[in-house]
């Protein structure tokens, strides 16, 4: 097979040496899916304060604003950190008719960077975290940047 590669292809000294797949240059899938100029929309979510308030139930802004974007061929991306404070509900935010999906959307997230969560949106607009609360005693940063979809139904509330 001369499209194969074998043990005896790969030099040892580069293993454990793969680059961070989370980003290409630098950047993160958000930036290679939108066009040049998009204007994302404010998700509404609260700033994070440090440390979160015992018992709080807040998911907040951790970084830049969480927002939303809809491409003119209906690709809906959200973007940003959020925090979750140790008893946080799962519900994060509503998006608005036209940003939502036709069928419920799972995309698999980073949390703390190095442990993968599910977000949930639904075509209610619901953004959820589903497994939410979990008493984590500490907050916890969990990334929207790659969450995707197309939304529906083609043709209602803006969406081509």
């Amino acid at each position: 097979m001369a499209d194969s590669v074998g043990g005896q292809d790969v030099a040892e000294s580069s293993l454990g040496k793969v680059p961070n797949a989370d980003k290409l240059d630098g950047l993160d899938s958000t930036a290679f899916l939108t066009q040049k100029g998009a204007v994302f929309t404010d998700a509404g979510l609260p700033d994070a304060t440090q440390p979160c308030p015992k018992d709080s139930t807040v998911w907040a802004n951790d970084g830049e604003r969480a927002a939303y974007y809809r491409a003119p061929d209906g690709l809906v991306l959200l973007r940003d950190y959020l925090r979750a404070c140790p008893q946080a509900h799962p519900f994060i935010f509503n998006l608005p008719r036209g940003y939502r999906p036709e069928t419920d959307v799972r995309n698999a997230v980073a949390r703390n960077d190095v442990q993968n969560w599910v977000i949930k949106v639904a075509p209610n607009g619901r953004v959820t975290a589903p497994g939410f609360p979990i008493a984590f005693g500490a907050a916890q940063d969990v990334g929207l940047d790659g969450v995707f979809f197309r939304c529906g139904p083609s043709g209602q509330n803006g969406c081509p």
